[in-house]
C-alpha cells in the first residue's frame, strides 16, 4: 500500500517516529521534536506498507528511506491503519491530471466526498483494515437488503447531541490479488472543531502495532507521524537547524 499527499502551497515539514511508554495510560505527552527520532524535509513525503510488514516514509529519489518499522503483515494486521488530518484546505493545490480525475480506470478510482468545505476547516481521513468477510457479516444486519457498499453514509452522535453524517468508503482488491479478502474502510468526514486559523497543516499517523499492543496501556508502543505547515510561528524554522534531513535535493 502506498499512500500519497496532495500538496500545499508551501511545503516544510517533519516527520520520524513518535513512542508510548507502557505506564498503564494511553495519554502522554509525546515530543514529536526529539533529535534523535525526527527528521526535517523540504519535500511531499509517501507512506509504504508491504506485504512484508515493513513500512515505512520515502520519496522516489528526494527522501532516503530512514523512518522505517516492521508492523504486521497485510494478510495477519486488522484495525487502524492511519489517521490524516487537515486543517484550512483553501491552499491545498487541485489536480489537473486527467488520470487523477477520471472516475473509473483499471487500477484507480476517484472517490467523491460531499463535504460541506465552506463553514468547515478541517477534514479527517482515517483508513481501517478488516478480514472483508467478517466485515461484511458484522455489518450486513444494518441494511435490509443485505448489501453492504460499496459506501455507507454513518450517523454519528457527538457529545452535544447532534448527529453528523460519515462518510464510508469501502475499498478491496481483485479476485487475483492475494490480499483479495481484506478491506480498507476508508472514512472521510469535516472536522468543525478545527481552527480559524488562516494557515493550513497537515498530519498524518500510521505504522501501528497490531491493536493487542497498540490499544493495551500497559505495553509500549510506537508509530510514525508527519507533519506540515504553512505557519511562521510553528517554530519550523528553528527546528529545521537542529535537526537532521534525509532529504537527497
Amino acid at each position: 500500500m502506498y499512500l500519497s499527499f496532495p500538496d500545499m502551497s508551501y511545503i516544510k515539514g517533519f516527520y520520524g517516529y513518535y513512542n508510548m511508554p507502557g505506564n498503564g495510560q494511553r495519554r502522554h505527552d509525546v515530543s514529536l521534536f526529539q533529535k534523535e527520532n525526527t527528521f526535517i524535509t523540504d519535500h511531499d513525503i509517501k507512506f509504504s506498507w508491504h506485504p512484508d510488514g515493513e513500512c515505512h516514509f520515502s520519496q522516489d529519489g528526494k527522501i532516503i528511506t530512514t523512518v522505517r518499522k516492521q508492523v504486521s503483515t497485510p494478510e495477519n494486521y486488522f484495525g487502524h491503519l492511519f489517521t490524516w488530518t487537515a486543517f484550512n484546505l483553501k491552499d491545498f493545490s487541485q489536480t489537473e491530471n486527467l488520470k487523477y480525475l477520471s472516475r473509473t480506470s483499471k487500477r484507480q478510482k476517484t472517490l467523491n466526498c460531499n463535504l460541506n468545505l465552506g463553514t468547515t476547516h478541517g477534514i479527517n481521513m482515517v483508513g481501517h483494515w478488516y478480514d472483508k468477510d467478517r466485515y461484511y457479516a458484522a455489518m450486513k444486519q444494518n441494511f435490509a437488503n443485505g448489501i453492504v457498499g460499496p459506501t455507507l453514509t454513518e450517523k454519528r452522535e457527538e457529545e452535544n447531541g447532534h448527529t453528523r453524517d460519515i462518510g464510508h468508503f469501502l475499498l478491496s482488491q481483485p479476485a487475483t490479488s492475494p490480499f483479495h479478502s481484506k478491506l480498507l474502510d476508508l472514512v472521510v468526514y469535516e472536522r468543525t472543531d478545527a481552527t480559524q486559523s488562516s494557515f493550513n497543516d497537515y498530519f498524518f499517523f500510521g505504522g501501528f502495532d497490531k491493536p493487542e499492543i497498540a490499544l493495551n496501556p500497559n505495553k509500549p508502543t510506537s508509530a510514525l507521524y508527519f507533519f506540515y505547515t504553512n505557519n511562521p510561528d510553528s517554530d519550523i524554522d528553528q527546528l529545521s537547524k537542529r535537526l537532521d534531513s534525509r532529504d537527497l535535493q
